[in-house]
């Protein structure tokens, strides 16, 4: 069935993925929406001539704007909202609501997060399903963890870690995402689960911060403990589950040691005056800092009886490209979702939504390689 679906942040790096693979793989109509038109219209015309269809448009559409949204919304089924715009949320999802469409975002922001489970009743009254935390981290985490419990019957200890190296100097950020980029670094939980309880790593001790062998190209790499929201149910899902987290690989030396201690101190004293030049110094940075090979990975390890027997799985999941690693992820879940699987009323968390073997096998067949 046909689905005129919106993308807020259409001209952007994830964006335009997004819009690219529902074109390629989905029945879809396709709407790009941003403020800029005429990046708009540059990203209409390469997808049209590219992928040879007339499915895809463009809208120009302010997030801050009520009428804006009001009116892009009203011709389309269904929103994905892929642009730093965690600020508008409220407004975003309002307009879903009126509009009685569906919605799911791309963004890892504790601002939405905190919005969002505040509108749980409005949306579940509403009767449209609203999918939070797509992509890769979040999104996957969670989905692996229940990807472990499949192949398990008693799941015990499941894992998760991210490590990403990417020649950044290729891709333009704007004031906004700088920002906010800078804001949720400087705002994540550092929870992980240990021996059934939620714990925050200790400071004066090492223990809490594993090194973690992704195997080629990434080695052995120091990781740090993030706390994502679709994690925390997972206790109670899986009553065996004692042991749990996401962690993440860092920047590179000179990013982790060198710019982040001097972004934490300015963001912890002057968090609204140094939020854009610490978000500017940190992507400067981030560029500076990346080299080849370049690679995203996450990888799962998990323990625990199979068949009355101690066991053990482990999963890689790799791809050369961190937008395309965000992006398949996220087409995977809008499979489920357009066939009518995982569609129903209310706020969902794209890693406890999905189906997760299905979701690992449609990865695969996107190009992410998974051993």
């Amino acid at each position: 069935m046909e689905k005129r679906m919106l993308i807020i942040g259409g001209s952007g790096n994830t964006g335009i993925k997004i819009a690219e693979l529902l074109l390629k793989h989905t029945e879809s109509r396709v709407t790009l929406a941003a403020r800029n038109e005429d990046k708009l219209v540059g990203a209409t015309a390469t997808l049209g001539e590219r992928l040879s269809t007339d499915k895809v448009s463009w809208t120009r559409v302010d997030a801050s704007d009520v009428d804006s949204l009001n009116q892009a919304f009203s011709e389309a089924d269904f929103v994905v909202s892929a642009a730093s715009t965690a600020q508008y949320t409220r407004e975003i999802a309002e307009a879903a609501i009126q509009a009685r469409i569906d919605y799911l975002d791309v963004q890892y922001s504790n601002i939405k997060v905190k919005i969002l489970k505040s509108m749980i009743d409005e949306i579940k009254e509403s009767g449209c399903c609203f999918i939070s935390e797509g992509g890769f981290h979040p999104g996957l985490p969670a989905a692996l963890v229940r990807y472990a419990d499949t192949q398990m019957d008693e799941l015990e200890s499941a894992i998760t870690a991210g490590v990403i190296s990417s020649d950044w100097s290729n891709y333009s950020v704007t004031e906004a995402t700088k920002v906010e980029l800078i804001q949720e670094l400087t705002d994540y939980e550092l929870l992980f689960l240990k021996n059934g309880s939620w714990e925050n790593p200790g400071f004066w001790s090492m223990r809490d911060f594993p090194s973690i062998d992704f195997g080629e190209p990434a080695g052995k790499r120091m990781c740090t403990p993030i706390f994502f929201e679709e994690l925390r149910d997972l206790p109670g899902q899986i009553p065996s589950l004692k042991n749990t987290g996401f962690y993440i690989a860092g920047f590179g030396w000179f990013a982790d040691y060198i710019v982040m201690p001097v972004v934490f101190l300015m963001m912890k004293f002057f968090p609204n005056v140094m939020a854009k030049p610490m978000g500017s110094l940190f992507v400067w940075a981030w560029k500076t800092s990346s080299k080849p090979p370049y690679y995203t990975m996450m990888k799962l390890e998990a323990a625990g009886k199979k068949d009355g027997q101690e066991s053990e799985i482990v999963v890689t999941l790799q791809h050369e490209d961190a937008y395309w690693f965000t992006v398949i992820p996220v087409l995977a879940c809008l499979f489920q979702y357009l066939d009518g699987t995982i569609r129903k009323p209310g706020l969902h968390w794209m890693g406890q939504l999905v189906e997760p073997v299905r979701l690992m096998e449609d990865m695969k067949n996107l190009g992410i390689a998974i051993n």
